[in-house]
């Protein structure tokens, strides 16, 4: 198998929604976590030049982060809303890293969400 290969595998793989996109925001590649946890196929998101995830109240926040990866910052275990294709949210933690070009220049950016909507629960039970 080719590193190409496996790497494709693991994205496909993972419980995770990992979305790779352009510098001008066009959707690379949707993975299997991604179909699961927002609702959206594959089919639907390729190319689009936008991430119907985020609600209206969070659009400044996510174009905000999208700006700090696009200038080479990561971002890990921010915990956020983001919106499912049915309209109901979902708590999730992003991990968001800069893809860089062989010279080291940014040319896009990988974000992987995590759904921790069980995880809020309990701690709001706790909190109970």
């Amino acid at each position: 198998m080719s590193p190409e290969a496996l790497y494709a595998a693991i994205i496909e793989s993972s419980d995770a929604a990992i979305i790779a996109k352009s510098l001008d925001g066009t959707v690379l590649t949707w993975n299997a976590g991604a179909e699961r946890i927002f609702g959206w196929s594959r089919e639907e998101m390729l190319g689009r030049g936008d991430l119907p995830m985020a609600p209206a109240s969070k659009r400044a926040e996510s174009e905000e982060l999208f700006a700090r990866v696009r200038a080479g910052e990561r971002v890990n275990d921010y915990e956020t809303v983001r919106q499912r294709k049915d309209g109901t949210l979902v708590d999730v933690s992003i991990a968001a890293a800069p893809v860089r070009d062989g010279a080291g220049r940014v040319v896009g950016n990988m974000v992987a969400y995590s759904d921790i909507t069980e995880r809020k629960a309990q701690e709001a039970e706790v909190h109970r």
